[in-house]
């Protein structure tokens, strides 16, 4: 028999912001912050955008090699640049407006001088979500989220033990470490790792699509927050202000991914050690691990104040009612990824010992659970209106979550109002395109009928005599500017004197003439009855 795989789709939402680190950075140099957005921008943009006069000020900044008062001039340029780089971003991020304001705040500056003379700048990196470099789409690896099953899998297995006391190889008695732990739980070697049963577990990496559009990024300050209120700042929030590129909360049934179990005769073994028998057991076992946590991280935020009750209260109810029936009916299952997610969510009951820091010159302690929580926050001072990071809803198939995906629309009316204003945007930009391209268009008609006239004419006055070509030639004349009319006017006399010496030309010069004459002493205001007019008018029309 070959081998084959169970599949099984599923389908994500985030709960709340979501950094799933790519080991990349936003540098001030390389985006500018304008009307609620981060465009960036790579090198070639910078190029195509700015003119040869502006890349050699640029090139001569970065030459001055002045460290960083040269850094922070090249931000400064930037940043004066900006209007004119946005428009050739390669993607645009939105941004609260507590960032939007340090960046105008701090860009360019220097942030602090030190002891030694030196002024360190302000280098508004922003770390990078993961994203495919192909479209600076974002996307939720399966490696993070097969790491989060994997958790709450080995918690399900260990069942809120301790370490155990192991002997090592001096004899010596010590707890059993990290490596031991999962051996001892999913019954096989380290060195071996072709037996870890988990292995068998095949997760794909879930691309971001909004069904109506929304962007799926947005950029929010890292704060970290005391578990026991205090108006004294975390040592944490002492430092840089933390800059994160976040997957956006509230992005209903944004993701799709593909989890797969090998089934395979010659694994059977393997896959008999496996701690659940299809991928609803997987989320039974996972929602004991992960639904705890919530709770009581919901239950933490509404004591202390940092979260907004309405959305606290809202999301309860869920949990009372709609999502509940969906995590009993094993149909949905609660995750929570990335950095800042706290150390509570990334080990196990029983064994968690978590590291405080004291400070400078102090000892760490271990304990069950952290001092300080971090918060999503649209502002570095925000006491309240927080989120916690990292947690999403995996839902298999369809659980017909309608309330539950309700509520995420409504606390995403930010994100649509910002779409609608981008859509209006886009269609006034469109109008006023399509408006230049006629206007473009008939200006071009225009210009060719000129010159089709202008080369007919032109053509038409080389086929004409030459005393044809001076007749023409005087009624240019009544188009320019004249500084009279009438009897004793310039143009007057040079009609007169045309007409005078038309006396000798052939009757046809004489007739072509006749007609112009008339036009131009109507032109000139001379009456049809003076004697003048009629004497010279029948000098043409003579044999």
């Amino acid at each position: 028999m070959s081998s084959f795989l169970n599949t099984q789709t599923v389908y994500i939402s985030t709960l709340t912001p979501v950094h799933v680190g790519s080991g990349e950075d936003y540098y001030p140099t390389n985006y500018v912050i304008d009307e609620g957005y981060l465009h960036y921008f790579g090198e070639l943009q910078l190029l195509e955008a700015l003119a040869p006069a502006e890349l050699q000020t640029l090139a001569g900044i970065a030459e001055k090699e002045r460290g960083q008062e040269s850094l922070r001039q090249i931000q400064a340029f930037i940043h004066q640049k900006g209007q004119k780089l946005a428009p050739w971003a390669q993607h645009r991020v939105p941004v609260t407006d507590g960032v939007a304001r340090l960046y105008r705040d701090r860009i360019g500056r220097t942030a602090q001088n030190e002891r030694d003379g030196r002024r360190i700048s302000n280098q508004l990196i922003i770390q990078r979500n993961s994203f495919n470099p192909h479209g600076e789409t974002p996307y939720i690896p399966g490696s993070s989220v097969k790491g989060a099953l994997r958790t709450a899998l080995l918690d399900a297995l260990n069942k809120g033990d301790s370490l155990p006391l192991v002997t090592d190889h001096s004899g010596r008695e010590r707890r059993e470490n990290n490596q031991e732990l999962q051996q001892r739980l999913l019954a096989y070697d380290f060195r071996h790792l072709e037996n870890d049963p988990l292995r068998l577990l095949k997760i794909g990496d879930a691309s971001y699509r909004h069904p109506e559009g929304l962007n799926g990024l947005e950029i929010r300050f890292a704060v970290n927050r005391k578990r026991k209120r205090s108006d004294k700042p975390s040592r944490a929030d002492q430092g840089p202000p933390i800059l994160l590129e976040c997957l956006a909360a509230n992005r209903s049934r944004s993701f799709t991914a593909t989890l797969a179990l090998q089934d395979d005769p010659i694994l059977r073994q393997v896959r008999n050690k496996l701690p659940f028998r299809d991928f609803r057991e997987l989320a039974a076992r996972v929602n004991r691990y992960a639904l705890p946590q919530f709770k009581a991280e919901l239950k933490r935020l509404e004591e202390l104040g940092y979260a907004d009750q309405h959305w606290l209260a809202d999301m309860r109810a869920l949990l009372r009612d709609e999502l509940e029936q969906a995590f009993l009916a094993n149909q949905a299952f609660l995750l929570r990824l990335g950095r800042y997610g706290g150390a509570e969510s990334k080990t196990l009951d029983g064994v968690r010992s978590i590291k405080i820091m004291q400070g400078p010159g102090k000892p760490p302690k271990y304990q069950h659970e952290s001092t300080t929580v971090w918060l999503a926050a649209d502002d570095r001072t925000q006491q309240g209106g927080m989120l916690p990071f990292g947690w999403i809803l995996v839902e298999l198939d369809d659980a017909g979550l309608r309330e539950t995906h309700a509520f995420l629309r409504r606390n995403a009316q930010a994100a649509y109002d910002r779409l609608e204003q981008e859509q209006k945007r886009k269609s006034e930009a469109e109008r006023l395109r399509a408006e230049r391209c006629r206007a473009e268009a008939d200006a071009r008609r225009q210009a060719a009928e000129e010159t089709a006239r202008a080369e007919a004419q032109a053509a038409r006055f080389a086929a004409m005599s030459e005393n044809q070509q001076r007749t023409e030639a005087l009624r240019g004349v009544m188009t320019a500017a004249n500084k009279g009319k009438g009897p004793g006017s310039q143009l007057y006399d040079r009609l007169r004197n045309l007409i005078q010496e038309a006396a000798s030309w052939d009757e046809s010069d004489r007739q072509a003439l006749h007609p112009v004459a008339v036009e131009i002493f109507d032109w000139l205001g001379i009456r049809k009855d003076d004697g003048k007019r009629k004497k010279l008018l029948r000098s043409l029309m003579a044999p």
